[in-house]
């Protein structure tokens, strides 16, 4: 099942002794977009803190509502669950390395976060294909995942194609059956009012976090004729094989198969 980001954020996450909180946001890798932790904001009555839960704990059963997710965890396992701030995203990680602040804002609080933040190594050799000199410093504290981003992060970044800027992102598209960002969705409103359209994650080519810009192999024509996308409307599989058919892409589950084909021959 595919899950907008905005649909997930704030679902309430159920164990088998009772809720135990409720999504905050996710952490994803800005690599393979697979997602790393669900951050949860515990609450009364349990610690009243943010912790991190593995997303293999978390599933939908397909008898709830979207703003619902279970945990194989206990309300007690939660509650000893690692804080948020063991691993913050990297836009926290430089908030703590050039204000002084904790990495995290603890108990709900909110951490500044700067406008502007130095490229980390993947941007610069996505940006500039000479490549950096990995001895330069890239402005990122010398712990901590260089490629952890928070989804919310993201939200409201533009989107540039090679002929110039498309849209903003508009929210993030997750499957929640092994819970990695598939689609990127943008919004043209700018360019072509009105219009919403899906970009899969895999078609994203750079990222410049220090400009909020995400560079995508789509261009604005094709962009402008692709299918629309409903937020509103559930995402099967036929508008997933009609997206990918448009623009002459194999689509993810494809790839899936051939590799577990692979494997097994290995």
């Amino acid at each position: 099942m595919l899950r907008s980001f905005s649909e997930v954020e704030g679902a309430r996450i159920h164990a088998d002794d009772g809720q135990t909180g409720s999504v905050r946001t996710l952490y994803f890798d800005d690599e393979s977009w697979e997602v790393r932790h669900f951050v949860v904001a515990t609450g009364p009555p349990l610690a009243g803190r943010d912790v991190l839960l593995p997303p293999g704990t978390v599933w939908e059963d397909g008898t709830t509502r979207a703003s619902v997710l279970r945990t194989d965890l206990t309300k007690e396992e939660v509650k000893n669950a690692p804080g948020a701030e063991s691993d913050p995203p990297v836009a926290a990680q430089q908030s703590s390395a050039r204000l002084g602040v904790p990495p995290y804002p603890v108990m709900g609080g909110a951490a500044e976060i700067p406008a502007a933040m130095p490229a980390d190594p993947r941007t610069l050799r996505a940006m500039d294909r000479s490549a950096a000199d990995p001895a330069e410093d890239d402005g990122l504290p010398e712990t901590g995942d260089p490629h952890l981003r928070s989804a919310e992060e993201v939200l409201g970044y533009r989107v540039r194609s090679s002929d110039g800027e498309i849209g903003h992102v508009e929210d993030l598209v997750v499957d929640a059956g092994d819970w990695v960002v598939r689609y990127v969705a943008v919004d043209t409103r700018n360019w072509l009012p009105g219009k919403k359209a899906l970009v899969a994650a895999s078609w994203v080519t750079g990222v410049s976090w220090p400009d909020a810009e995400l560079f995508v192999c789509v261009d604005s024509i094709e962009l402008k004729e692709a299918p629309a996308w409903n937020p509103n409307v559930p995402i099967d599989r036929v508008y997933e094989e009609k997206l990918h058919a448009y623009y002459g892409r194999t689509p993810y589950w494809v790839w899936q198969r051939r590799n577990a084909t692979r494997r097994k021959e290995a």
